[in-house]
């Protein structure tokens, strides 16, 4: 119960994700499909590399928000990613 109020539980089932020790409470749909979804979306690569116009176009379609970096060796370095981790 402590757990709970610590956390600011309010109500069950409450899902709240851990990463990095920063919790991240998930307010979406109740479907298996749609907290799988936010799962993979939180969890999955924080880089992802678009080669072609192809690529860009389903990253656009299969995301709400995303930023896109041009990287003159074609290869982000550990600082991007860094970045990018701390606004996901």
């Amino acid at each position: 119960f402590m757990l709970a109020e610590e956390r600011g539980v309010r109500g069950y089932p409450t899902i709240r994700l851990f990463i990095d020790g920063k919790d991240q409470e998930y307010t979406g749909g109740r479907t298996e499909q749609s907290i799988v979804t936010w799962v993979a979306k939180k969890t999955g690569p924080i880089i992802v590399p678009l080669p072609d116009a192809a690529a860009a176009e389903a990253f656009d379609k299969d995301n709400k928000m995303g930023v896109v970096a041009f990287f003159p060796d074609a290869s982000p370095n550990r600082a991007a990613g860094d970045r990018a981790r701390r606004v996901r």
